[in-house]
Parts: structure tokens; sequence; C-alpha cells
């Protein structure tokens, strides 16, 4: 089975990404196939309210939509996540057929468009219905007006932090680079950046639960480190700045954006 067709982001943000390449999939286990029908059974009942208790909040989506907090918002929200091919997707789905387990991350769907965890709550949707395109294709057209001109073309948004000092966005171009832009707190992204590099590496520990942002400017290493497991700035990420070896200044996330 193909292991994954979009890489999983189970936590906050505009990107943070998960790859499933290293990890292992196994089939459905008996014990934990009752986690599975319960989410089928919401679903085939057309319930929105029953399904709306079995999320696991806040259920992220992919960046610049914001993430659904709660109950309410899943509700108002539900036709846009869910169009006909992802609800029909669910509904014929065969718990030992269609799902499998993928170690602590859970259990998925097909190639990763639906998580459960072992809870039993949907903790992930890696799948963009066309509705949640096109309001991603506005905010992004928007994101872009409110950065300066000469960082204002990218394919995809992967970081935009705020620490306590500076305001920092971390973006793939369409050649696939990854670009470091920075600014210092006071100022604004349409104003010129103060610090951009290019060349930028993802570095995914072994477990996958944590990555790394690493850019090189001359003799300085700029680490933007992600905790994926994390779900508040005080965990999520830090910005480490290395001179060789030696580690010269660091800075907390204090905030995350979606653009």
């Amino acid at each position: 089975m193909q292991l994954y067709k979009k890489i999983i982001q189970l936590t906050l943000l505009s990107g943070i990404i998960l790859s499933l390449a290293n990890s292992s999939v196994f089939a459905l286990q008996p014990k934990n196939e009752p986690l599975v029908k319960k989410v089928l059974q919401a679903f085939k009942g057309k319930n929105i309210n029953d399904i709306a208790k079995l999320v696991s909040y806040p259920l992220e989506r992919e960046a610049p939509l914001p993430a659904i907090k709660n109950e309410k918002e899943f509700i108002q929200r539900f036709n846009d996540v869910f169009d006909q091919h992802l609800l029909s997707t669910i509904v014929n789905s065969k718990p030992q057929k269609d799902w499998d387990e993928v170690g602590w991350r859970g259990i998925m769907l097909g190639d990763g468009d639906v998580w459960i965890n072992y809870d039993g709550q949907i903790s992930a949707i890696n799948y963009q219905s066309h509705t949640e395109l096109m309001v991603s294709n506005r905010l992004r057209a928007k994101g872009r007006r409110a950065l300066h001109r000469s960082v204002s073309q990218y394919a995809k948004s992967v970081l935009d932090w705020q620490t306590k000092r500076f305001h920092i966005r971390v973006d793939e171009l369409k050649n696939g680079q990854l670009r470091y832009t920075s600014w210092a707190k006071n100022k604004k992204t349409s104003q010129k950046p103060d610090l951009v590099l290019f060349n930028g590496q993802l570095q995914v520990d072994g477990s996958g639960r944590n990555q790394s942002y690493v850019f090189h400017n001359g003799d300085f290493k700029y680490q933007l480190k992600v905790n994926s497991i994390g779900i508040s700035s005080a965990t999520y990420g830090m910005l480490k700045v290395f001179k060789g070896e030696q580690e010269v200044g660091s800075d907390a996330v204090v905030s995350v954006g979606r653009n």
C-alpha cells in the first residue's frame, strides 16, 4: 500500500509536516476495530452533531485555513471539509480492508486522508475539498499582499512564527527550495525584511515527532526547531542560532500564524 498521499499535519501549524515514509504500517488490530466502527456509524447516520462529538479539537486544516476549534465550528464548516467524495470514501470503507495502524500516530484511512487516534477520536483530515481550496487561494492572495514585494512570491507557506524578538517565515518556493525571511518584531511584513536566506533543509528525528528547518548564513546556522507534539506556543517551537558549533542565541515562539 502506498504509505501516504499527503504529508500529514497533526499539529498547528501551517506547516508543520510529518513524513510517514519511515513509519511501519500494520493491519488494524481486532481490539481497535470498534474505534473505527464507531466513527463509521456516525457518518452512516448522517448526524453531524454525533460526528462533531468524535473529533479531537483543535482539528487542523491546511494553512492558511484556520483550525476548527470546537464542535460549533465543526458543524458550521462540515460541508466545507467533507465533500461528497470524502463522505463516500468514509462511509463505504471497511475497517479491516481500508484502515491501517501507523504506530503512535494512530489509525489511518487509505493513504492517510482521515486519522483516528486510539481514543477513538478523529485527529486529522488530510484532505482538501474544492471549497476549502478556493478559500485557501483567497487567503494566500491576501497574505502575499501583506508581504514586501521582494518575498511575496512563493509556492507554499511552511512556517509563520512570532518569537519574542522576530517575525519569521519559512516558505517553499516554486523550485522546491526553502526560504527563511525575518523581520524585527516592531516592523511590518510589508517592509523590507532584515534577513533572507535560501537553501534551507528539513531535518526530521528518528521518530518523526520533531523536526527542524536549518539555514546557513556564513559561519552562522539558524535552526527553527519544531516540536510536533506540542500544541501551545510554549512547547511548539524555538529559534536557535549557532556560530560554528556554539549556540549564541535562542528565541521562543509566542504565536503561530496561518499564512
